[in-house]
């Protein structure tokens, strides 16, 4: 029995169609750049290494423990945080610099 030959050009629609869902408000040519950027040859890369660097990509951004979205009411709760930091000079005793 013959063995289907993958399509690598379809495997890289796939995976920009899960980056997209995954990662709504970052566009593709953000994706792409960056999987251009760690593999450095735009023009000589073929289907297949242009898939499996993008699945690589792809499963590089899932392992970060960051969320995707952060929602306005988290952006205010930081800003106000931030903005009722205060430092003491105990918290720099004993440091050189």
């Amino acid at each position: 029995m013959k063995t289907k030959k993958p399509n690598y050009y379809k495997e890289i629609l796939e995976t920009l169609k899960e980056l997209k869902a995954l990662y709504p408000s970052t566009g593709m040519g953000k994706h792409l750049s960056t999987v251009m950027d760690e593999s450095g040859d735009f023009w000589g890369i073929s289907d297949q290494e242009l898939s499996i660097s993008l699945v690589k990509y792809k499963a590089q951004m899932e392992l970060i423990d960051v969320p995707r979205e952060t929602s306005d009411e988290e952006l205010e709760t930081i800003i106000e945080d931030a903005l009722h930091l205060t430092l003491e000079k105990e918290d720099f005793e004993g440091q050189e610099y």
